[in-house]
């Protein structure tokens, strides 16, 4: 009997042990927002929605609420940019938001007033700016690309600095090659091509590579901590999978965006990573692998993770009920998302 006991209790361990890799979150709150929305902040009960189809800022309460609007069209102060404003980040008490359009930062105080600009390659080093992260007393960090021009081609890079907003000096963290830039690259590009954006976490960063299973982890000096390798398997892009993306309406509007200038060719597998997210102690890892076997094909309503430690050191599969590349901020306990549902995109707001 105590043999039968003892087993049953292992079982039960080994079960309630593989239970806690899953990463199932409870959903607090949800609201639709414009298709526009490519990115938000949440500060003191409000969100602020960068809505790049509209050119402004709009501002809501918990409830979605519209509360106030900045900017319009144009290239002046409280203006925005095609296809801007992009990541905002409210800082200091203060609302930054990049605006690739016009190559430049803007800077508002939280009723919306325009304070000052800070332009990419004059005032900072990036070609454009793709995401804004808080560091600490006057510090963010700006993750973007560089670009060095030859005659009819760019090479491009991509690069994460610690910007200090006081006397606008910056320090690089890391630089990578992303690739060769001219007209014709426009006219096949791949739908995949793209780091992962990095991720930062008590002022570690972890920065993914585009093309094989590796994570670069940084202090905030710029040292390299750690690199993080696995062995992953190619999935050839089928027909199928060309078919969704080409249907999807964010391609179809870089398309009309850019006056026939984009095309898009897809390349003959998946790059291996699709998200990464520190969670907690946890690094999770999405794969393309894991989308397309379990949730394209498999119709899978969760996602399935690879889960590290901090140290590096693989743990296991896991599974979330959100996508790690669709998560915007976590603050105040809480994970907030911005996900997309065909034509529609929902803000969804989980507790940890």
């Amino acid at each position: 009997m105590k043999k039968i006991l003892s087993f049953l209790f292992l079982i039960l361990l080994l079960y309630f042990s593989l239970e806690s890799k899953d990463f199932i979150l409870k959903l607090e709150r949800e609201f639709e927002v414009d298709y526009g929305t490519s990115s938000f902040d949440y500060f003191n009960g409000k969100f602020y929605l960068s809505n790049s189809l509209l050119n402004q800022i709009i501002i809501c309460n918990e409830k979605g609420e519209e509360l106030n609007r900045i900017g319009k069209k144009g290239n002046g102060p409280s203006e925005f940019g095609m296809g801007s404003p992009g990541s905002v980040l409210i800082f200091e008490g203060k609302i930054l938001v990049n605006d690739p359009g016009n190559l430049r930062l803007q800077i508002f105080d939280l009723n919306g007033n325009f304070l000052k600009q800070l332009k990419c390659m004059k005032d900072i080093p990036l070609f454009p700016i793709l995401k804004i992260y808080p560091i600490g007393k006057n510090k963010i960090g700006l993750y973007g690309y560089f670009l060095e021009a030859k005659e009819n081609e760019a090479k491009m890079y991509h690069k994460f600095l610690v910007f200090n907003l006081e006397d606008n000096s910056s320090k690089e963290i890391y630089s990578g090659f992303y690739g060769k830039f001219d007209m014709e690259s426009l006219k096949s590009m791949n739908p995949f091509s793209g780091f992962p954006p990095p991720v930062l976490k008590n002022n570690f960063v972890f920065q993914a590579d585009r093309e094989d299973y590796f994570i670069e982890i940084y202090d905030i000096e710029g040292k390299k901590l750690m690199e993080i390798k696995r062995k992953w398997k190619k999935v050839s892009v089928t027909e199928d999978v060309k078919k969704y993306f080409l249907e999807k309406e964010e391609l179809q509007m870089a398309k009309r965006l850019s006056q026939g200038m984009i095309d898009f060719a897809f390349p003959s597998h998946f790059p291996p990573l699709k998200g990464v997210l520190v969670l907690g102690d946890k690094l999770l890892v999405e794969t393309w692998k894991s989308w397309y076997e379990k949730n394209f094909k498999g119709k899978e309503k969760n996602f399935y993770v690879d889960i590290f430690n901090l140290k590096g050191e693989f743990i296991g599969e896991g599974k979330t009920n959100f996508e790690v590349d669709e998560v915007e901020i976590i603050k105040e306990g809480k994970v907030f998302i911005l996900h997309n549902e065909e034509e529609r995109k929902i803000l969804k707001v989980f507790r940890q």
